[in-house]
């Protein structure tokens, strides 16, 4: 009898070797990234109060808007004075009013964004409605006071106190959130690095010298200081284009020779005083009051714009 066959064995088929590119993680984008349409360059100012920019970066600003650039102009403090949020949105309302003077616009309504940064900082977002090509970032921590000591109400906490090392955060006035010095850092540097400016421009930083007449460097406030030098460890940290860097002389400028002048320091004077309709400390009502208003008149009639290496630095 011949036994049954075997079924074959099963042919295998061989699969085929698919090699896999490991791709990254997406990285996360920060909610202010906001590119300038059609290229256009991008202006953004860092100040530590309210009005350093139309004291110390005007009419830098002005130009830069009434060209069509982007301007991104960043709050550091909320320039509260110890007095408290009924102050601060005060001087915030003039704020955008001057905004839209610089602008040569009035009666526009502004949106309002509450944001968290990347870094899980808080910060408010304000911008004029017919005009994507500007915004206002607040972050609302405590004014240092001139010397640098503080208020009571907010805890006679300063930015040159943590930049010292003295204290190791700040509450924020409107949040209530701590915030230490190396978030307020990573902070700035994501502002830079969403923002991509062709220009930042900051105050002179503390440990700066200027050569300004027979004395190198007259007080500032403490606050202008401080935000200069956290600004230029931001950058240098992020490897940011030094060239493409400007520190404001604040008050020291008073002894530098007056050079704004013409329609450049109308429109300097006009956006500060419309600003200053809001803000009790600085209000002047014409042209001649604005000038005579100490210390703010000899800033309004000034603008210098200093390189990296034109600072002399430890």
């Amino acid at each position: 009898m011949i036994p049954p066959l075997s079924p074959a064995a099963p042919t295998s088929t061989p699969t085929p070797t698919v090699e896999v590119t490991p791709t990254e993680a997406p990285q996360p984008v920060s909610p202010l990234a906001a590119p300038c349409p059609d290229g256009a360059p991008t202006t953004v100012s860092i100040m530590a109060h309210y009005d350093d920019d139309l004291l110390f970066a005007n009419p830098q600003l002005i130009t830069a808007l009434r060209s069509g650039e982007c301007v991104h102009t960043v709050f550091l403090t909320a320039g509260d004075a110890g007095k408290g949020m009924g102050y601060v949105e005060g001087r915030e309302r003039g704020l955008r009013n001057a905004y839209d003077a610089m602008r040569g616009v009035s009666g526009v309504e502004w949106t309002t964004r509450e944001v968290t940064l990347l870094t899980g900082m808080h910060a408010t977002v304000i911008a004029p409605a017919d005009d994507a090509r500007l915004t206002i970032t607040l972050l609302r921590l405590p004014d240092g006071n001139l010397n640098g000591s503080g208020f009571d109400a907010t805890g006679r906490a300063s930015l040159a106190s943590m930049n010292a090392g003295t204290i190791s955060e700040m509450t924020q006035v409107d949040t209530g959130a701590v915030v230490t010095r190396d978030q307020l850092l990573a902070s700035v540097q994501e502002i830079i690095a969403a923002f991509q400016p062709s220009q930042l421009i900051t105050l002179v930083p503390t440990e700066a010298t200027m050569h300004v007449g027979d004395d190198p460097r007259r007080p500032d406030h403490s606050d202008h200081g401080a935000v200069g030098s956290l600004v230029r460890a931001a950058w240098i940290g992020m490897g940011y284009d030094a060239n493409a860097v400007r520190y404001a002389v604040g008050y020291p400028g008073r002894d530098l020779d007056a050079n704004v002048e013409g329609q450049d320091l109308r429109l300097k004077i006009d956006a500060f005083r419309i600003y200053s309709e809001d803000d009790p400390v600085s209000r002047c009502t014409t042209d001649e009051s604005c000038l005579a208003l100490k210390p703010f008149g000899t800033s309004l009639q000034r603008l210098y714009l200093y390189t990296d290496a034109e600072l002399v630095f430890p």
